[in-house]
């Protein structure tokens, strides 16, 4: 059998990997993935139907079969499929060469590195379907460290009910359990060295939605995938990591309790954050609490009550499943501003030194000016930046009530531009999280009329801007003066479950929650098609 090499160029930084005989793109990376790094997101799990895996792919290939020359053109346009293989499908039959900027590699970023510090330290992990944030304190309670990385987990597909029918295959529970559990230990391990570390962590926790946490503690979750959508477990212990390669055992994590099957560790460890750090915002009636991500949950104070659910937003507000977009990546555009409505101030120019990450103010094409993670030209948009470039289509009217885009593409810079589709799939998460927070608003008080608060957090939480949320209708229910944003609630909750105190604090929350099935509701069905539009 004849030996072929693929050639991964990382922004001019080349690393060679043999692979035999033709194989797929994907194969190949899943061979080499401890040596590359590599974790190209497979949003359908691998079924070649959502363009989600598309990478720039050159050499000798077998040509692309009509379903994926139909999944690309539907993604970049005719023209812009150009050179554009889904690494699921494209079959390598001779040496080839893969391009990679920012959006497809391992993602390491939001790093903060404080070097002055007490042992022993203690670890906190917020595991998203997206993202894993993983923050370590010192024995004063200091936040020493903090990285964020792409879950490797994406390559088994990107939302929850696609990891939840790999889980019903043979063998998919270890695979993903093993993959999740290998990048836990690995950033443990790498934070430990950055920080030099002489002892082991004393405690470690992680929130998460219901299907991540069962996954790490290694309780199938298909029972979430089928109705009535119930967990067989709702955690709140310790549990040990699997073995690790070396042999040596696996360290003990504390996953947080979860108030049900779509509403999870994560969602209660960011209800506990706020009662404890923000107490009065917390106690206020009619707060609407928004983890926004892949898998949005949603909490409505309700008397001494929180009623929460869940919305199947999908990947896109977090950048995913959108042509252009990537999480909060370097060179990825953090928020977009409209230059004829907002006057650019030199004062603004510069690093932003209260953002998770620098960014500095470009100016792009067409008007607009953009924040971008680290600095020069952006490759990318993260969810924030893609409600942001929608809610100025809007305004100029490139973009009608019922989504529908005047031109095929509307390009900000050189290899940067929005799709129609990306549209829809905006449309589609906005649809869900708007009609889950109208229903909570009904259970509550009997109908949508009246405004309430929001605090947004999760994905949406690292830089939102609350006028983009109101142009496209995000939360129909909540004014632009009356939502705020702060970042890393899970993680802060995650936080607070190192000690003992914290443990009961949330599980004290996840008594006071109240779960809202929405799945087989008929008024969310109606108010999601209601609000799959555009405000006028």
């Amino acid at each position: 059998m004849s030996l072929h090499y693929l050639t991964i160029d990382e922004s001019g930084i080349q690393r060679r990997f043999a692979f035999a005989g033709e194989q797929t793109l994907i194969d190949v990376l899943r061979e080499h993935e401890l040596e590359t790094g590599i974790n190209l997101p497979l949003p359908c799990g691998g079924k070649g139907i959502c363009g989600g895996c598309a990478v720039r792919l050159t050499g000798v290939l077998a040509p692309p079969d009509a379903e994926e020359k139909a999944s690309l053109a539907r993604r970049f346009g005719e023209a812009g499929a150009e050179g554009m293989r889904l690494a699921c499908r494209a079959v390598m039959c001779g040496d080839c060469i893969l391009s990679l900027e920012g959006k497809n590699s391992r993602a390491s970023y939001k790093e903060e590195n404080l070097t002055s510090l007490s042992e022993p330290c203690c670890v906190a992990f917020d595991v998203g379907t997206t993202t894993i944030a993983l923050r370590v304190v010192d024995d004063n309670g200091k936040a020493v460290y903090q990285k964020t990385e792409h879950n490797a987990q994406r390559t088994m597909g990107a939302d929850v009910m696609t990891r939840i029918a790999c889980c019903g295959s043979e063998g998919g529970l270890e695979k993903l359990r093993s993959t999740v559990c290998r990048q836990l230990e690995r950033m443990m391990d790498e934070a430990a060295h950055i920080l030099g570390l002489t002892q082991d962590y004393a405690a470690c926790t992680a929130a998460g939605n219901t299907t991540m946490l069962s996954i790490i503690a290694g309780i199938d979750p298909t029972p979430l995938g089928v109705a009535p959508y119930r967990t067989t477990d709702t955690l709140g212990r310790q549990f040990a990591l699997p073995q690790r390669e070396d042999g040596s055992e696996g360290r003990g994590i504390y996953l947080l309790p979860c108030a049900g099957g779509f509403t999870g560790g994560d969602l209660v460890g960011c209800l506990a954050a706020l009662e404890h750090f923000h107490p009065q915002l917390a106690a206020t009636e009619g707060l609407l609490l928004c983890d926004l991500g892949t898998n949005g949950e949603l909490a409505l104070r309700c008397g001494d009550r929180w009623l929460v659910t869940s919305a199947a937003a999908g990947p896109a507000l977090e950048g995913g499943s959108i042509s252009c977009g990537s999480g909060a990546v370097s060179h990825a555009a953090a928020a977009l501003y409209d230059t004829r409505i907002i006057h650019e101030d030199k004062s603004a120019e510069g690093e932003d030194k209260t953002a998770a990450a620098p960014t500095r103010r470009i100016q792009l094409s067409q008007d607009i000016a953009a924040e971008v993670i680290g600095g020069g030209t952006p490759r990318t948009l993260t969810g924030c930046a893609v409600i942001d470039l929608v809610a100025i289509l809007l305004g100029r009217g490139i973009i009608d009530s019922g989504g529908c885009m005047e031109c095929d593409s509307f390009a900000l810079c050189e290899g940067l531009s929005l799709q129609r589709n990306d549209v829809r799939q905006l449309q589609l998460a906005k649809g869900a999280v708007a009609a889950a927070a109208l229903c909570l608003m009904h259970r509550a008080y009997g109908g949508s009329e009246g405004q309430l608060s929001a605090v947004v957090t999760g994905g949406l939480g690292y830089r939102v801007n609350p006028s983009s949320m109101t142009a496209i209708g995000l939360l129909p229910c909540c004014p632009t003066e009356n939502i705020r944003a702060i970042p890393s609630l899970a993680l802060e909750g995650a936080v607070l479950c190192l000690d003992e105190e914290g443990r009961k604090l949330a599980e004290a929350v996840r008594a006071r929650c109240e779960v809202v099935e929405l799945g087989g509701d008929a008024l969310f069905d109606e108010l999601f098609i209601e609000q799959l539009q555009f405000p006028e």
